[in-house]
């Protein structure tokens, strides 16, 4: 059938689930009944597949007019939905055209549920990244310590040639922070590439059509966490620099 077929006529199009289940044809009548609603008996102008049985079997599309007409309501329109580029905009639109003539109701108040699940989802995350950067930041620390091991010969060397403990903590500390620091770009590095290509992939939505998987880059959520892994690498190399510093040239150099 034809979409524009139900425009300035008493005629329907049904979902291809409903139809089957209704035993419906194009060019059917269909008789339609509600409490405290007229009548009709609507002709079948079309039926459409969107490619979810659960949608297509109570889901049907009638022109305005035939609406209003079985509706017995006039000429008017009970609901219009809006739909936004940016979710996030809702709320500050919901104010421009609220008013006394007006019921205005964002997504966030028709679907909570929605709400505590992204709210719930955006806490489990940050603390799985809590804990792979804790987990990240004692490896960093065993590193350092392995290194302060291994390099006791040089440390003694650098003391017999005049460094003192500062030098030696510092030399530790710089260490470790660009461990962290190169870990953290890198990691960002990765991710960005990842969510570029994540970007060039479609899904399928419930209603039908496809649609851009919808991934967003938050910079600023980078640099926080690149700081946060670069004060922790810090932090982890801080013992390991300590003990360095205090190690004495001369059992150092004897090895």
């Amino acid at each position: 059938g034809d979409l524009n077929s139900i425009i300035g006529g008493k005629r329907i199009l049904l979902g291809r689930s409903l139809a089957e289940k209704l035993d419906m044809k194009l060019g059917d009548t269909v008789h339609a009944d509600f409490p405290d609603a007229r009548d009709l008996n609507l002709t079948v102008s079309g039926i459409f597949d969107t490619g979810y049985a659960s949608v297509d079997e109570k889901t049907s599309y009638v022109s305005l007019e035939t609406a209003q007409v079985f509706l017995n309501e006039g000429n008017v329109v009970t609901q219009i939905d809006i739909k936004l580029n940016d979710i996030d905009q809702a709320q500050a639109v919901a104010g421009q055209i609220s008013s006394d003539r007006y019921e205005v109701q964002v997504w966030q108040e028709s679907n909570p549920e929605i709400v505590e699940s992204l709210a719930y989802e955006k806490a489990s995350n940050m603390i799985t990244l809590l804990l792979i950067m804790v987990i990240a930041t004692f490896g960093i620390a065993s590193i350092m310590n392995m290194l302060v091991l291994e390099k006791t010969r040089e440390i003694g060397m650098l003391m017999a040639a005049g460094a003192d403990s500062s030098h030696i903590r510092k030399i530790f500390l710089l260490e470790s922070g660009l461990l962290g620091l190169m870990g953290a770009l890198l990691g960002c590095a990765m991710s960005l590439v990842l969510a570029i290509r994540l970007r060039s992939l479609q899904i399928e939505m419930p209603t039908g059509g496809m649609v851009d998987l919808p991934v967003i880059l938050s910079y600023q959520d980078m640099v926080t966490l690149s700081l946060i892994a670069l004060i922790l690498s810090l932090a982890a190399g801080i013992y390991p620099a300590h003990i360095a510093s205090k190690l004495d040239p001369v059992e150092s150099l004897r090895g």
